[in-house]
């Protein structure tokens, strides 16, 4: 008697142990066809055409940089802490991953000295080194 109750544990435990090994495979495999792929990949300016403007003008410019995509804003900020300001571009086309074109119609309120080119995407901000200065 206690040989076929031994017997019957053992069948039950290895029967215990298949079914984890299939279903960690099948998991395994799922996780695998639904991964997301994140890349560590991120925009950059590199350079910006013309770099300057006046207030109250429309400069169409084209912007150089790296991994741009058809979701990239681009913005001019000022970096003034006590008064923060920045100025949205208009028309904004990804034409390679390495440039685009748009334009900016700068306020005549506008304070003359270098602003900061900064991309976004995606809720991530990529600033540069890159200016672009109004001037009067």
């Amino acid at each position: 008697m206690n040989l076929k109750v031994f017997c019957y544990s053992l069948i039950f435990i290895i029967s215990l142990v298949c079914i984890g090994f299939v279903t960690a495979s099948i998991t395994s495999e799922t996780a695998q066809t639904n991964a997301v792929i994140k890349s560590n990949l991120k925009a950059a300016v590199t350079s910006i055409t013309p770099d300057t403007g006046k207030p109250g003008e429309h400069v169409i410019f084209i912007l150089n940089g790296t991994e741009l995509s058809k979701n990239i804003k681009v913005y001019l900020e000022n970096g003034d802490l006590k008064d923060p300001k920045s100025i949205i571009a208009n028309a904004v086309n990804v034409t390679s991953s390495t440039s685009l074109t748009g334009s900016f119609n700068i306020p005549n309120t506008s304070s003359t000295g270098a602003w900061n080119v900064t991309v976004k995407e995606a809720g991530e901000i990529f600033p540069s080194g890159v200016t672009f200065t109004i001037t009067r």
